[in-house]
């Protein structure tokens, strides 16, 4: 299958957003209220990549060898991610001990990152270690990994109607955005419900439903450029002005701009769509290849520079804490991610002449956004820091933040 530059394009905008959006941790003059008051949408662009590019995995899996190897699945997540993860950390530690920063708050935070739920810790205690709270995301992805191939394995078989994971797709996205219309009803705040896997999976569901649409559907030609014109242009407007504390996002908002990133990335896939090109620029690609990297180091080095540089120039700040991001970002890159990726390609290449049959590839972006040491990412909060018929054409490591 062969590999949609413009995906890696779209995961580029998405953590270009979320670094926009903690740069008022450098910048005290946005901490009233930041240029693109909805960049944390970031975070939804990398969720819906995600439910399209694990889903489109899972399908070409099951597709070509009949059957999902789940050992297989979860050593590539575990390869992907967790390398460059354990090596975030460990330099964490370091920062927190030079920092002097509270021992206990830093190990129950580690190990909520460690075991993917620093999203319900937050949800819970609604603070997390210092530089530390963008983990979220990450954590919400990872549960759904856990689940997610099982239940394709479950409804989506050979064997099964063809309708039914659509159809059980549409009703749990609806039941997710009801479910989180109601507690905001009965005034549950805003942090929780943005952080919790209930009330946040719609964008990961309605990705893997985007993917059974283009892979197993009819998708008319001559709409989808239109549409997916129409979906950019409405996650423009609400990352431009819609903060993330608006009641919009929590009575059907979130659900409204996943289904047009999910327009998007059907435009993307089409190809005879103008945004295509936009999204296959060579420096957007460039960024959305290293994406997983950059979404890791970005906010703990914007961290660090706000507490060492506070007697610096906003713009000193800001191209101190771009620099050395990139900088970690690089190295995460080629001493890191690269090599272990290579190291899995050749155990994929093992696996497969030893089992006969080929599994295809498929590319996956990670997820992401804000917070610091009291996890707030509002404007107001100074902590804020295929082809159709076959499976969609991807590329693992493509697809989410660290996917």
């Amino acid at each position: 299958m062969s590999h949609v530059p413009a995906l890696d394009g779209i995961r580029g905008v998405a953590v270009a957003l979320i670094v926009w959006r903690h740069l008022e941790l450098l910048v005290p003059a946005w901490e009233d209220g930041a240029p693109l008051a909805g960049s944390f949408l970031g975070v939804d662009l990398f969720f819906v990549l995600s439910g399209f590019l694990i889903t489109s995995l899972l399908l070409g899996e099951q597709e070509h060898t009949g059957a999902i190897r789940f050992g297989g699945f979860f050593r590539r997540r575990a390869l992907r991610l967790l390398p460059a993860l354990f090596v975030l950390l460990g330099a964490h530690l370091g920062y927190a001990a030079v920092a002097g920063l509270p021992a206990g708050l830093e190990r129950s935070s580690l190990l909520s990152i460690l075991f993917y739920y620093s999203n319900w810790k937050i949800a819970s205690e609604l603070y997390v270690a210092e530089g530390l709270g963008h983990m979220w995301s990450l954590a919400v992805e990872e549960q759904f990994y856990l689940v997610w191939p099982f239940l394709v394995a479950l409804f989506a078989g050979r064997r099964r109607p063809r309708a039914l994971l659509p159809a059980l797709l549409v009703a749990a996205t609806v039941a997710v955005a009801l479910h989180r219309a109601i507690l905001w009803r009965q005034g549950a705040g805003w942090l929780p419900l943005y952080v919790r896997t209930d009330t946040r999976a719609d964008s990961l569901l309605i990705g893997a439903l985007t993917a059974l649409v283009w892979s197993r559907g009819p998708v008319v030609a001559r709409s989808v450029p239109v549409v997916a014109t129409a979906g950019l242009a409405l996650v423009a407007v609400f990352a431009a002005v819609v903060p993330v504390d608006s009641p919009a996002y929590y009575l059907g908002g979130f659900t409204v701009v996943a289904v047009a990133a999910a327009a998007v990335v059907l435009g993307v896939l089409h190809g005879g769509w103008w945004g295509a090109r936009l999204f296959a620029a060579r420096s957007l690609r460039a960024i959305g290849r290293v994406s997983y990297g950059l979404y890791l180091w970005h906010l703990p080095v914007f961290t660090g520079v706000q507490r060492y540089g506070a007697g610096w120039s906003a713009p000193a700040r800001v191209a101190t804490g771009l620099s050395l991001a990139a900088i970690a970002t690089i190295v995460s890159w080629w001493c890191i991610e690269r090599p272990v990726l290579a190291w899995k390609d050749r155990l994929e290449a093992r696996s497969t002449a030893a089992t006969g049959s080929m599994p295809p590839r498929a590319s996956l972006p990670s997820a992401p956004d804000p917070t610091s040491h009291a996890w707030d990412p509002s404007p107001s909060s100074p902590a804020a820091g295929g082809r159709r018929g076959g499976a969609a054409p991807v590329e693992e490591g493509s697809g989410s933040v660290g996917a």
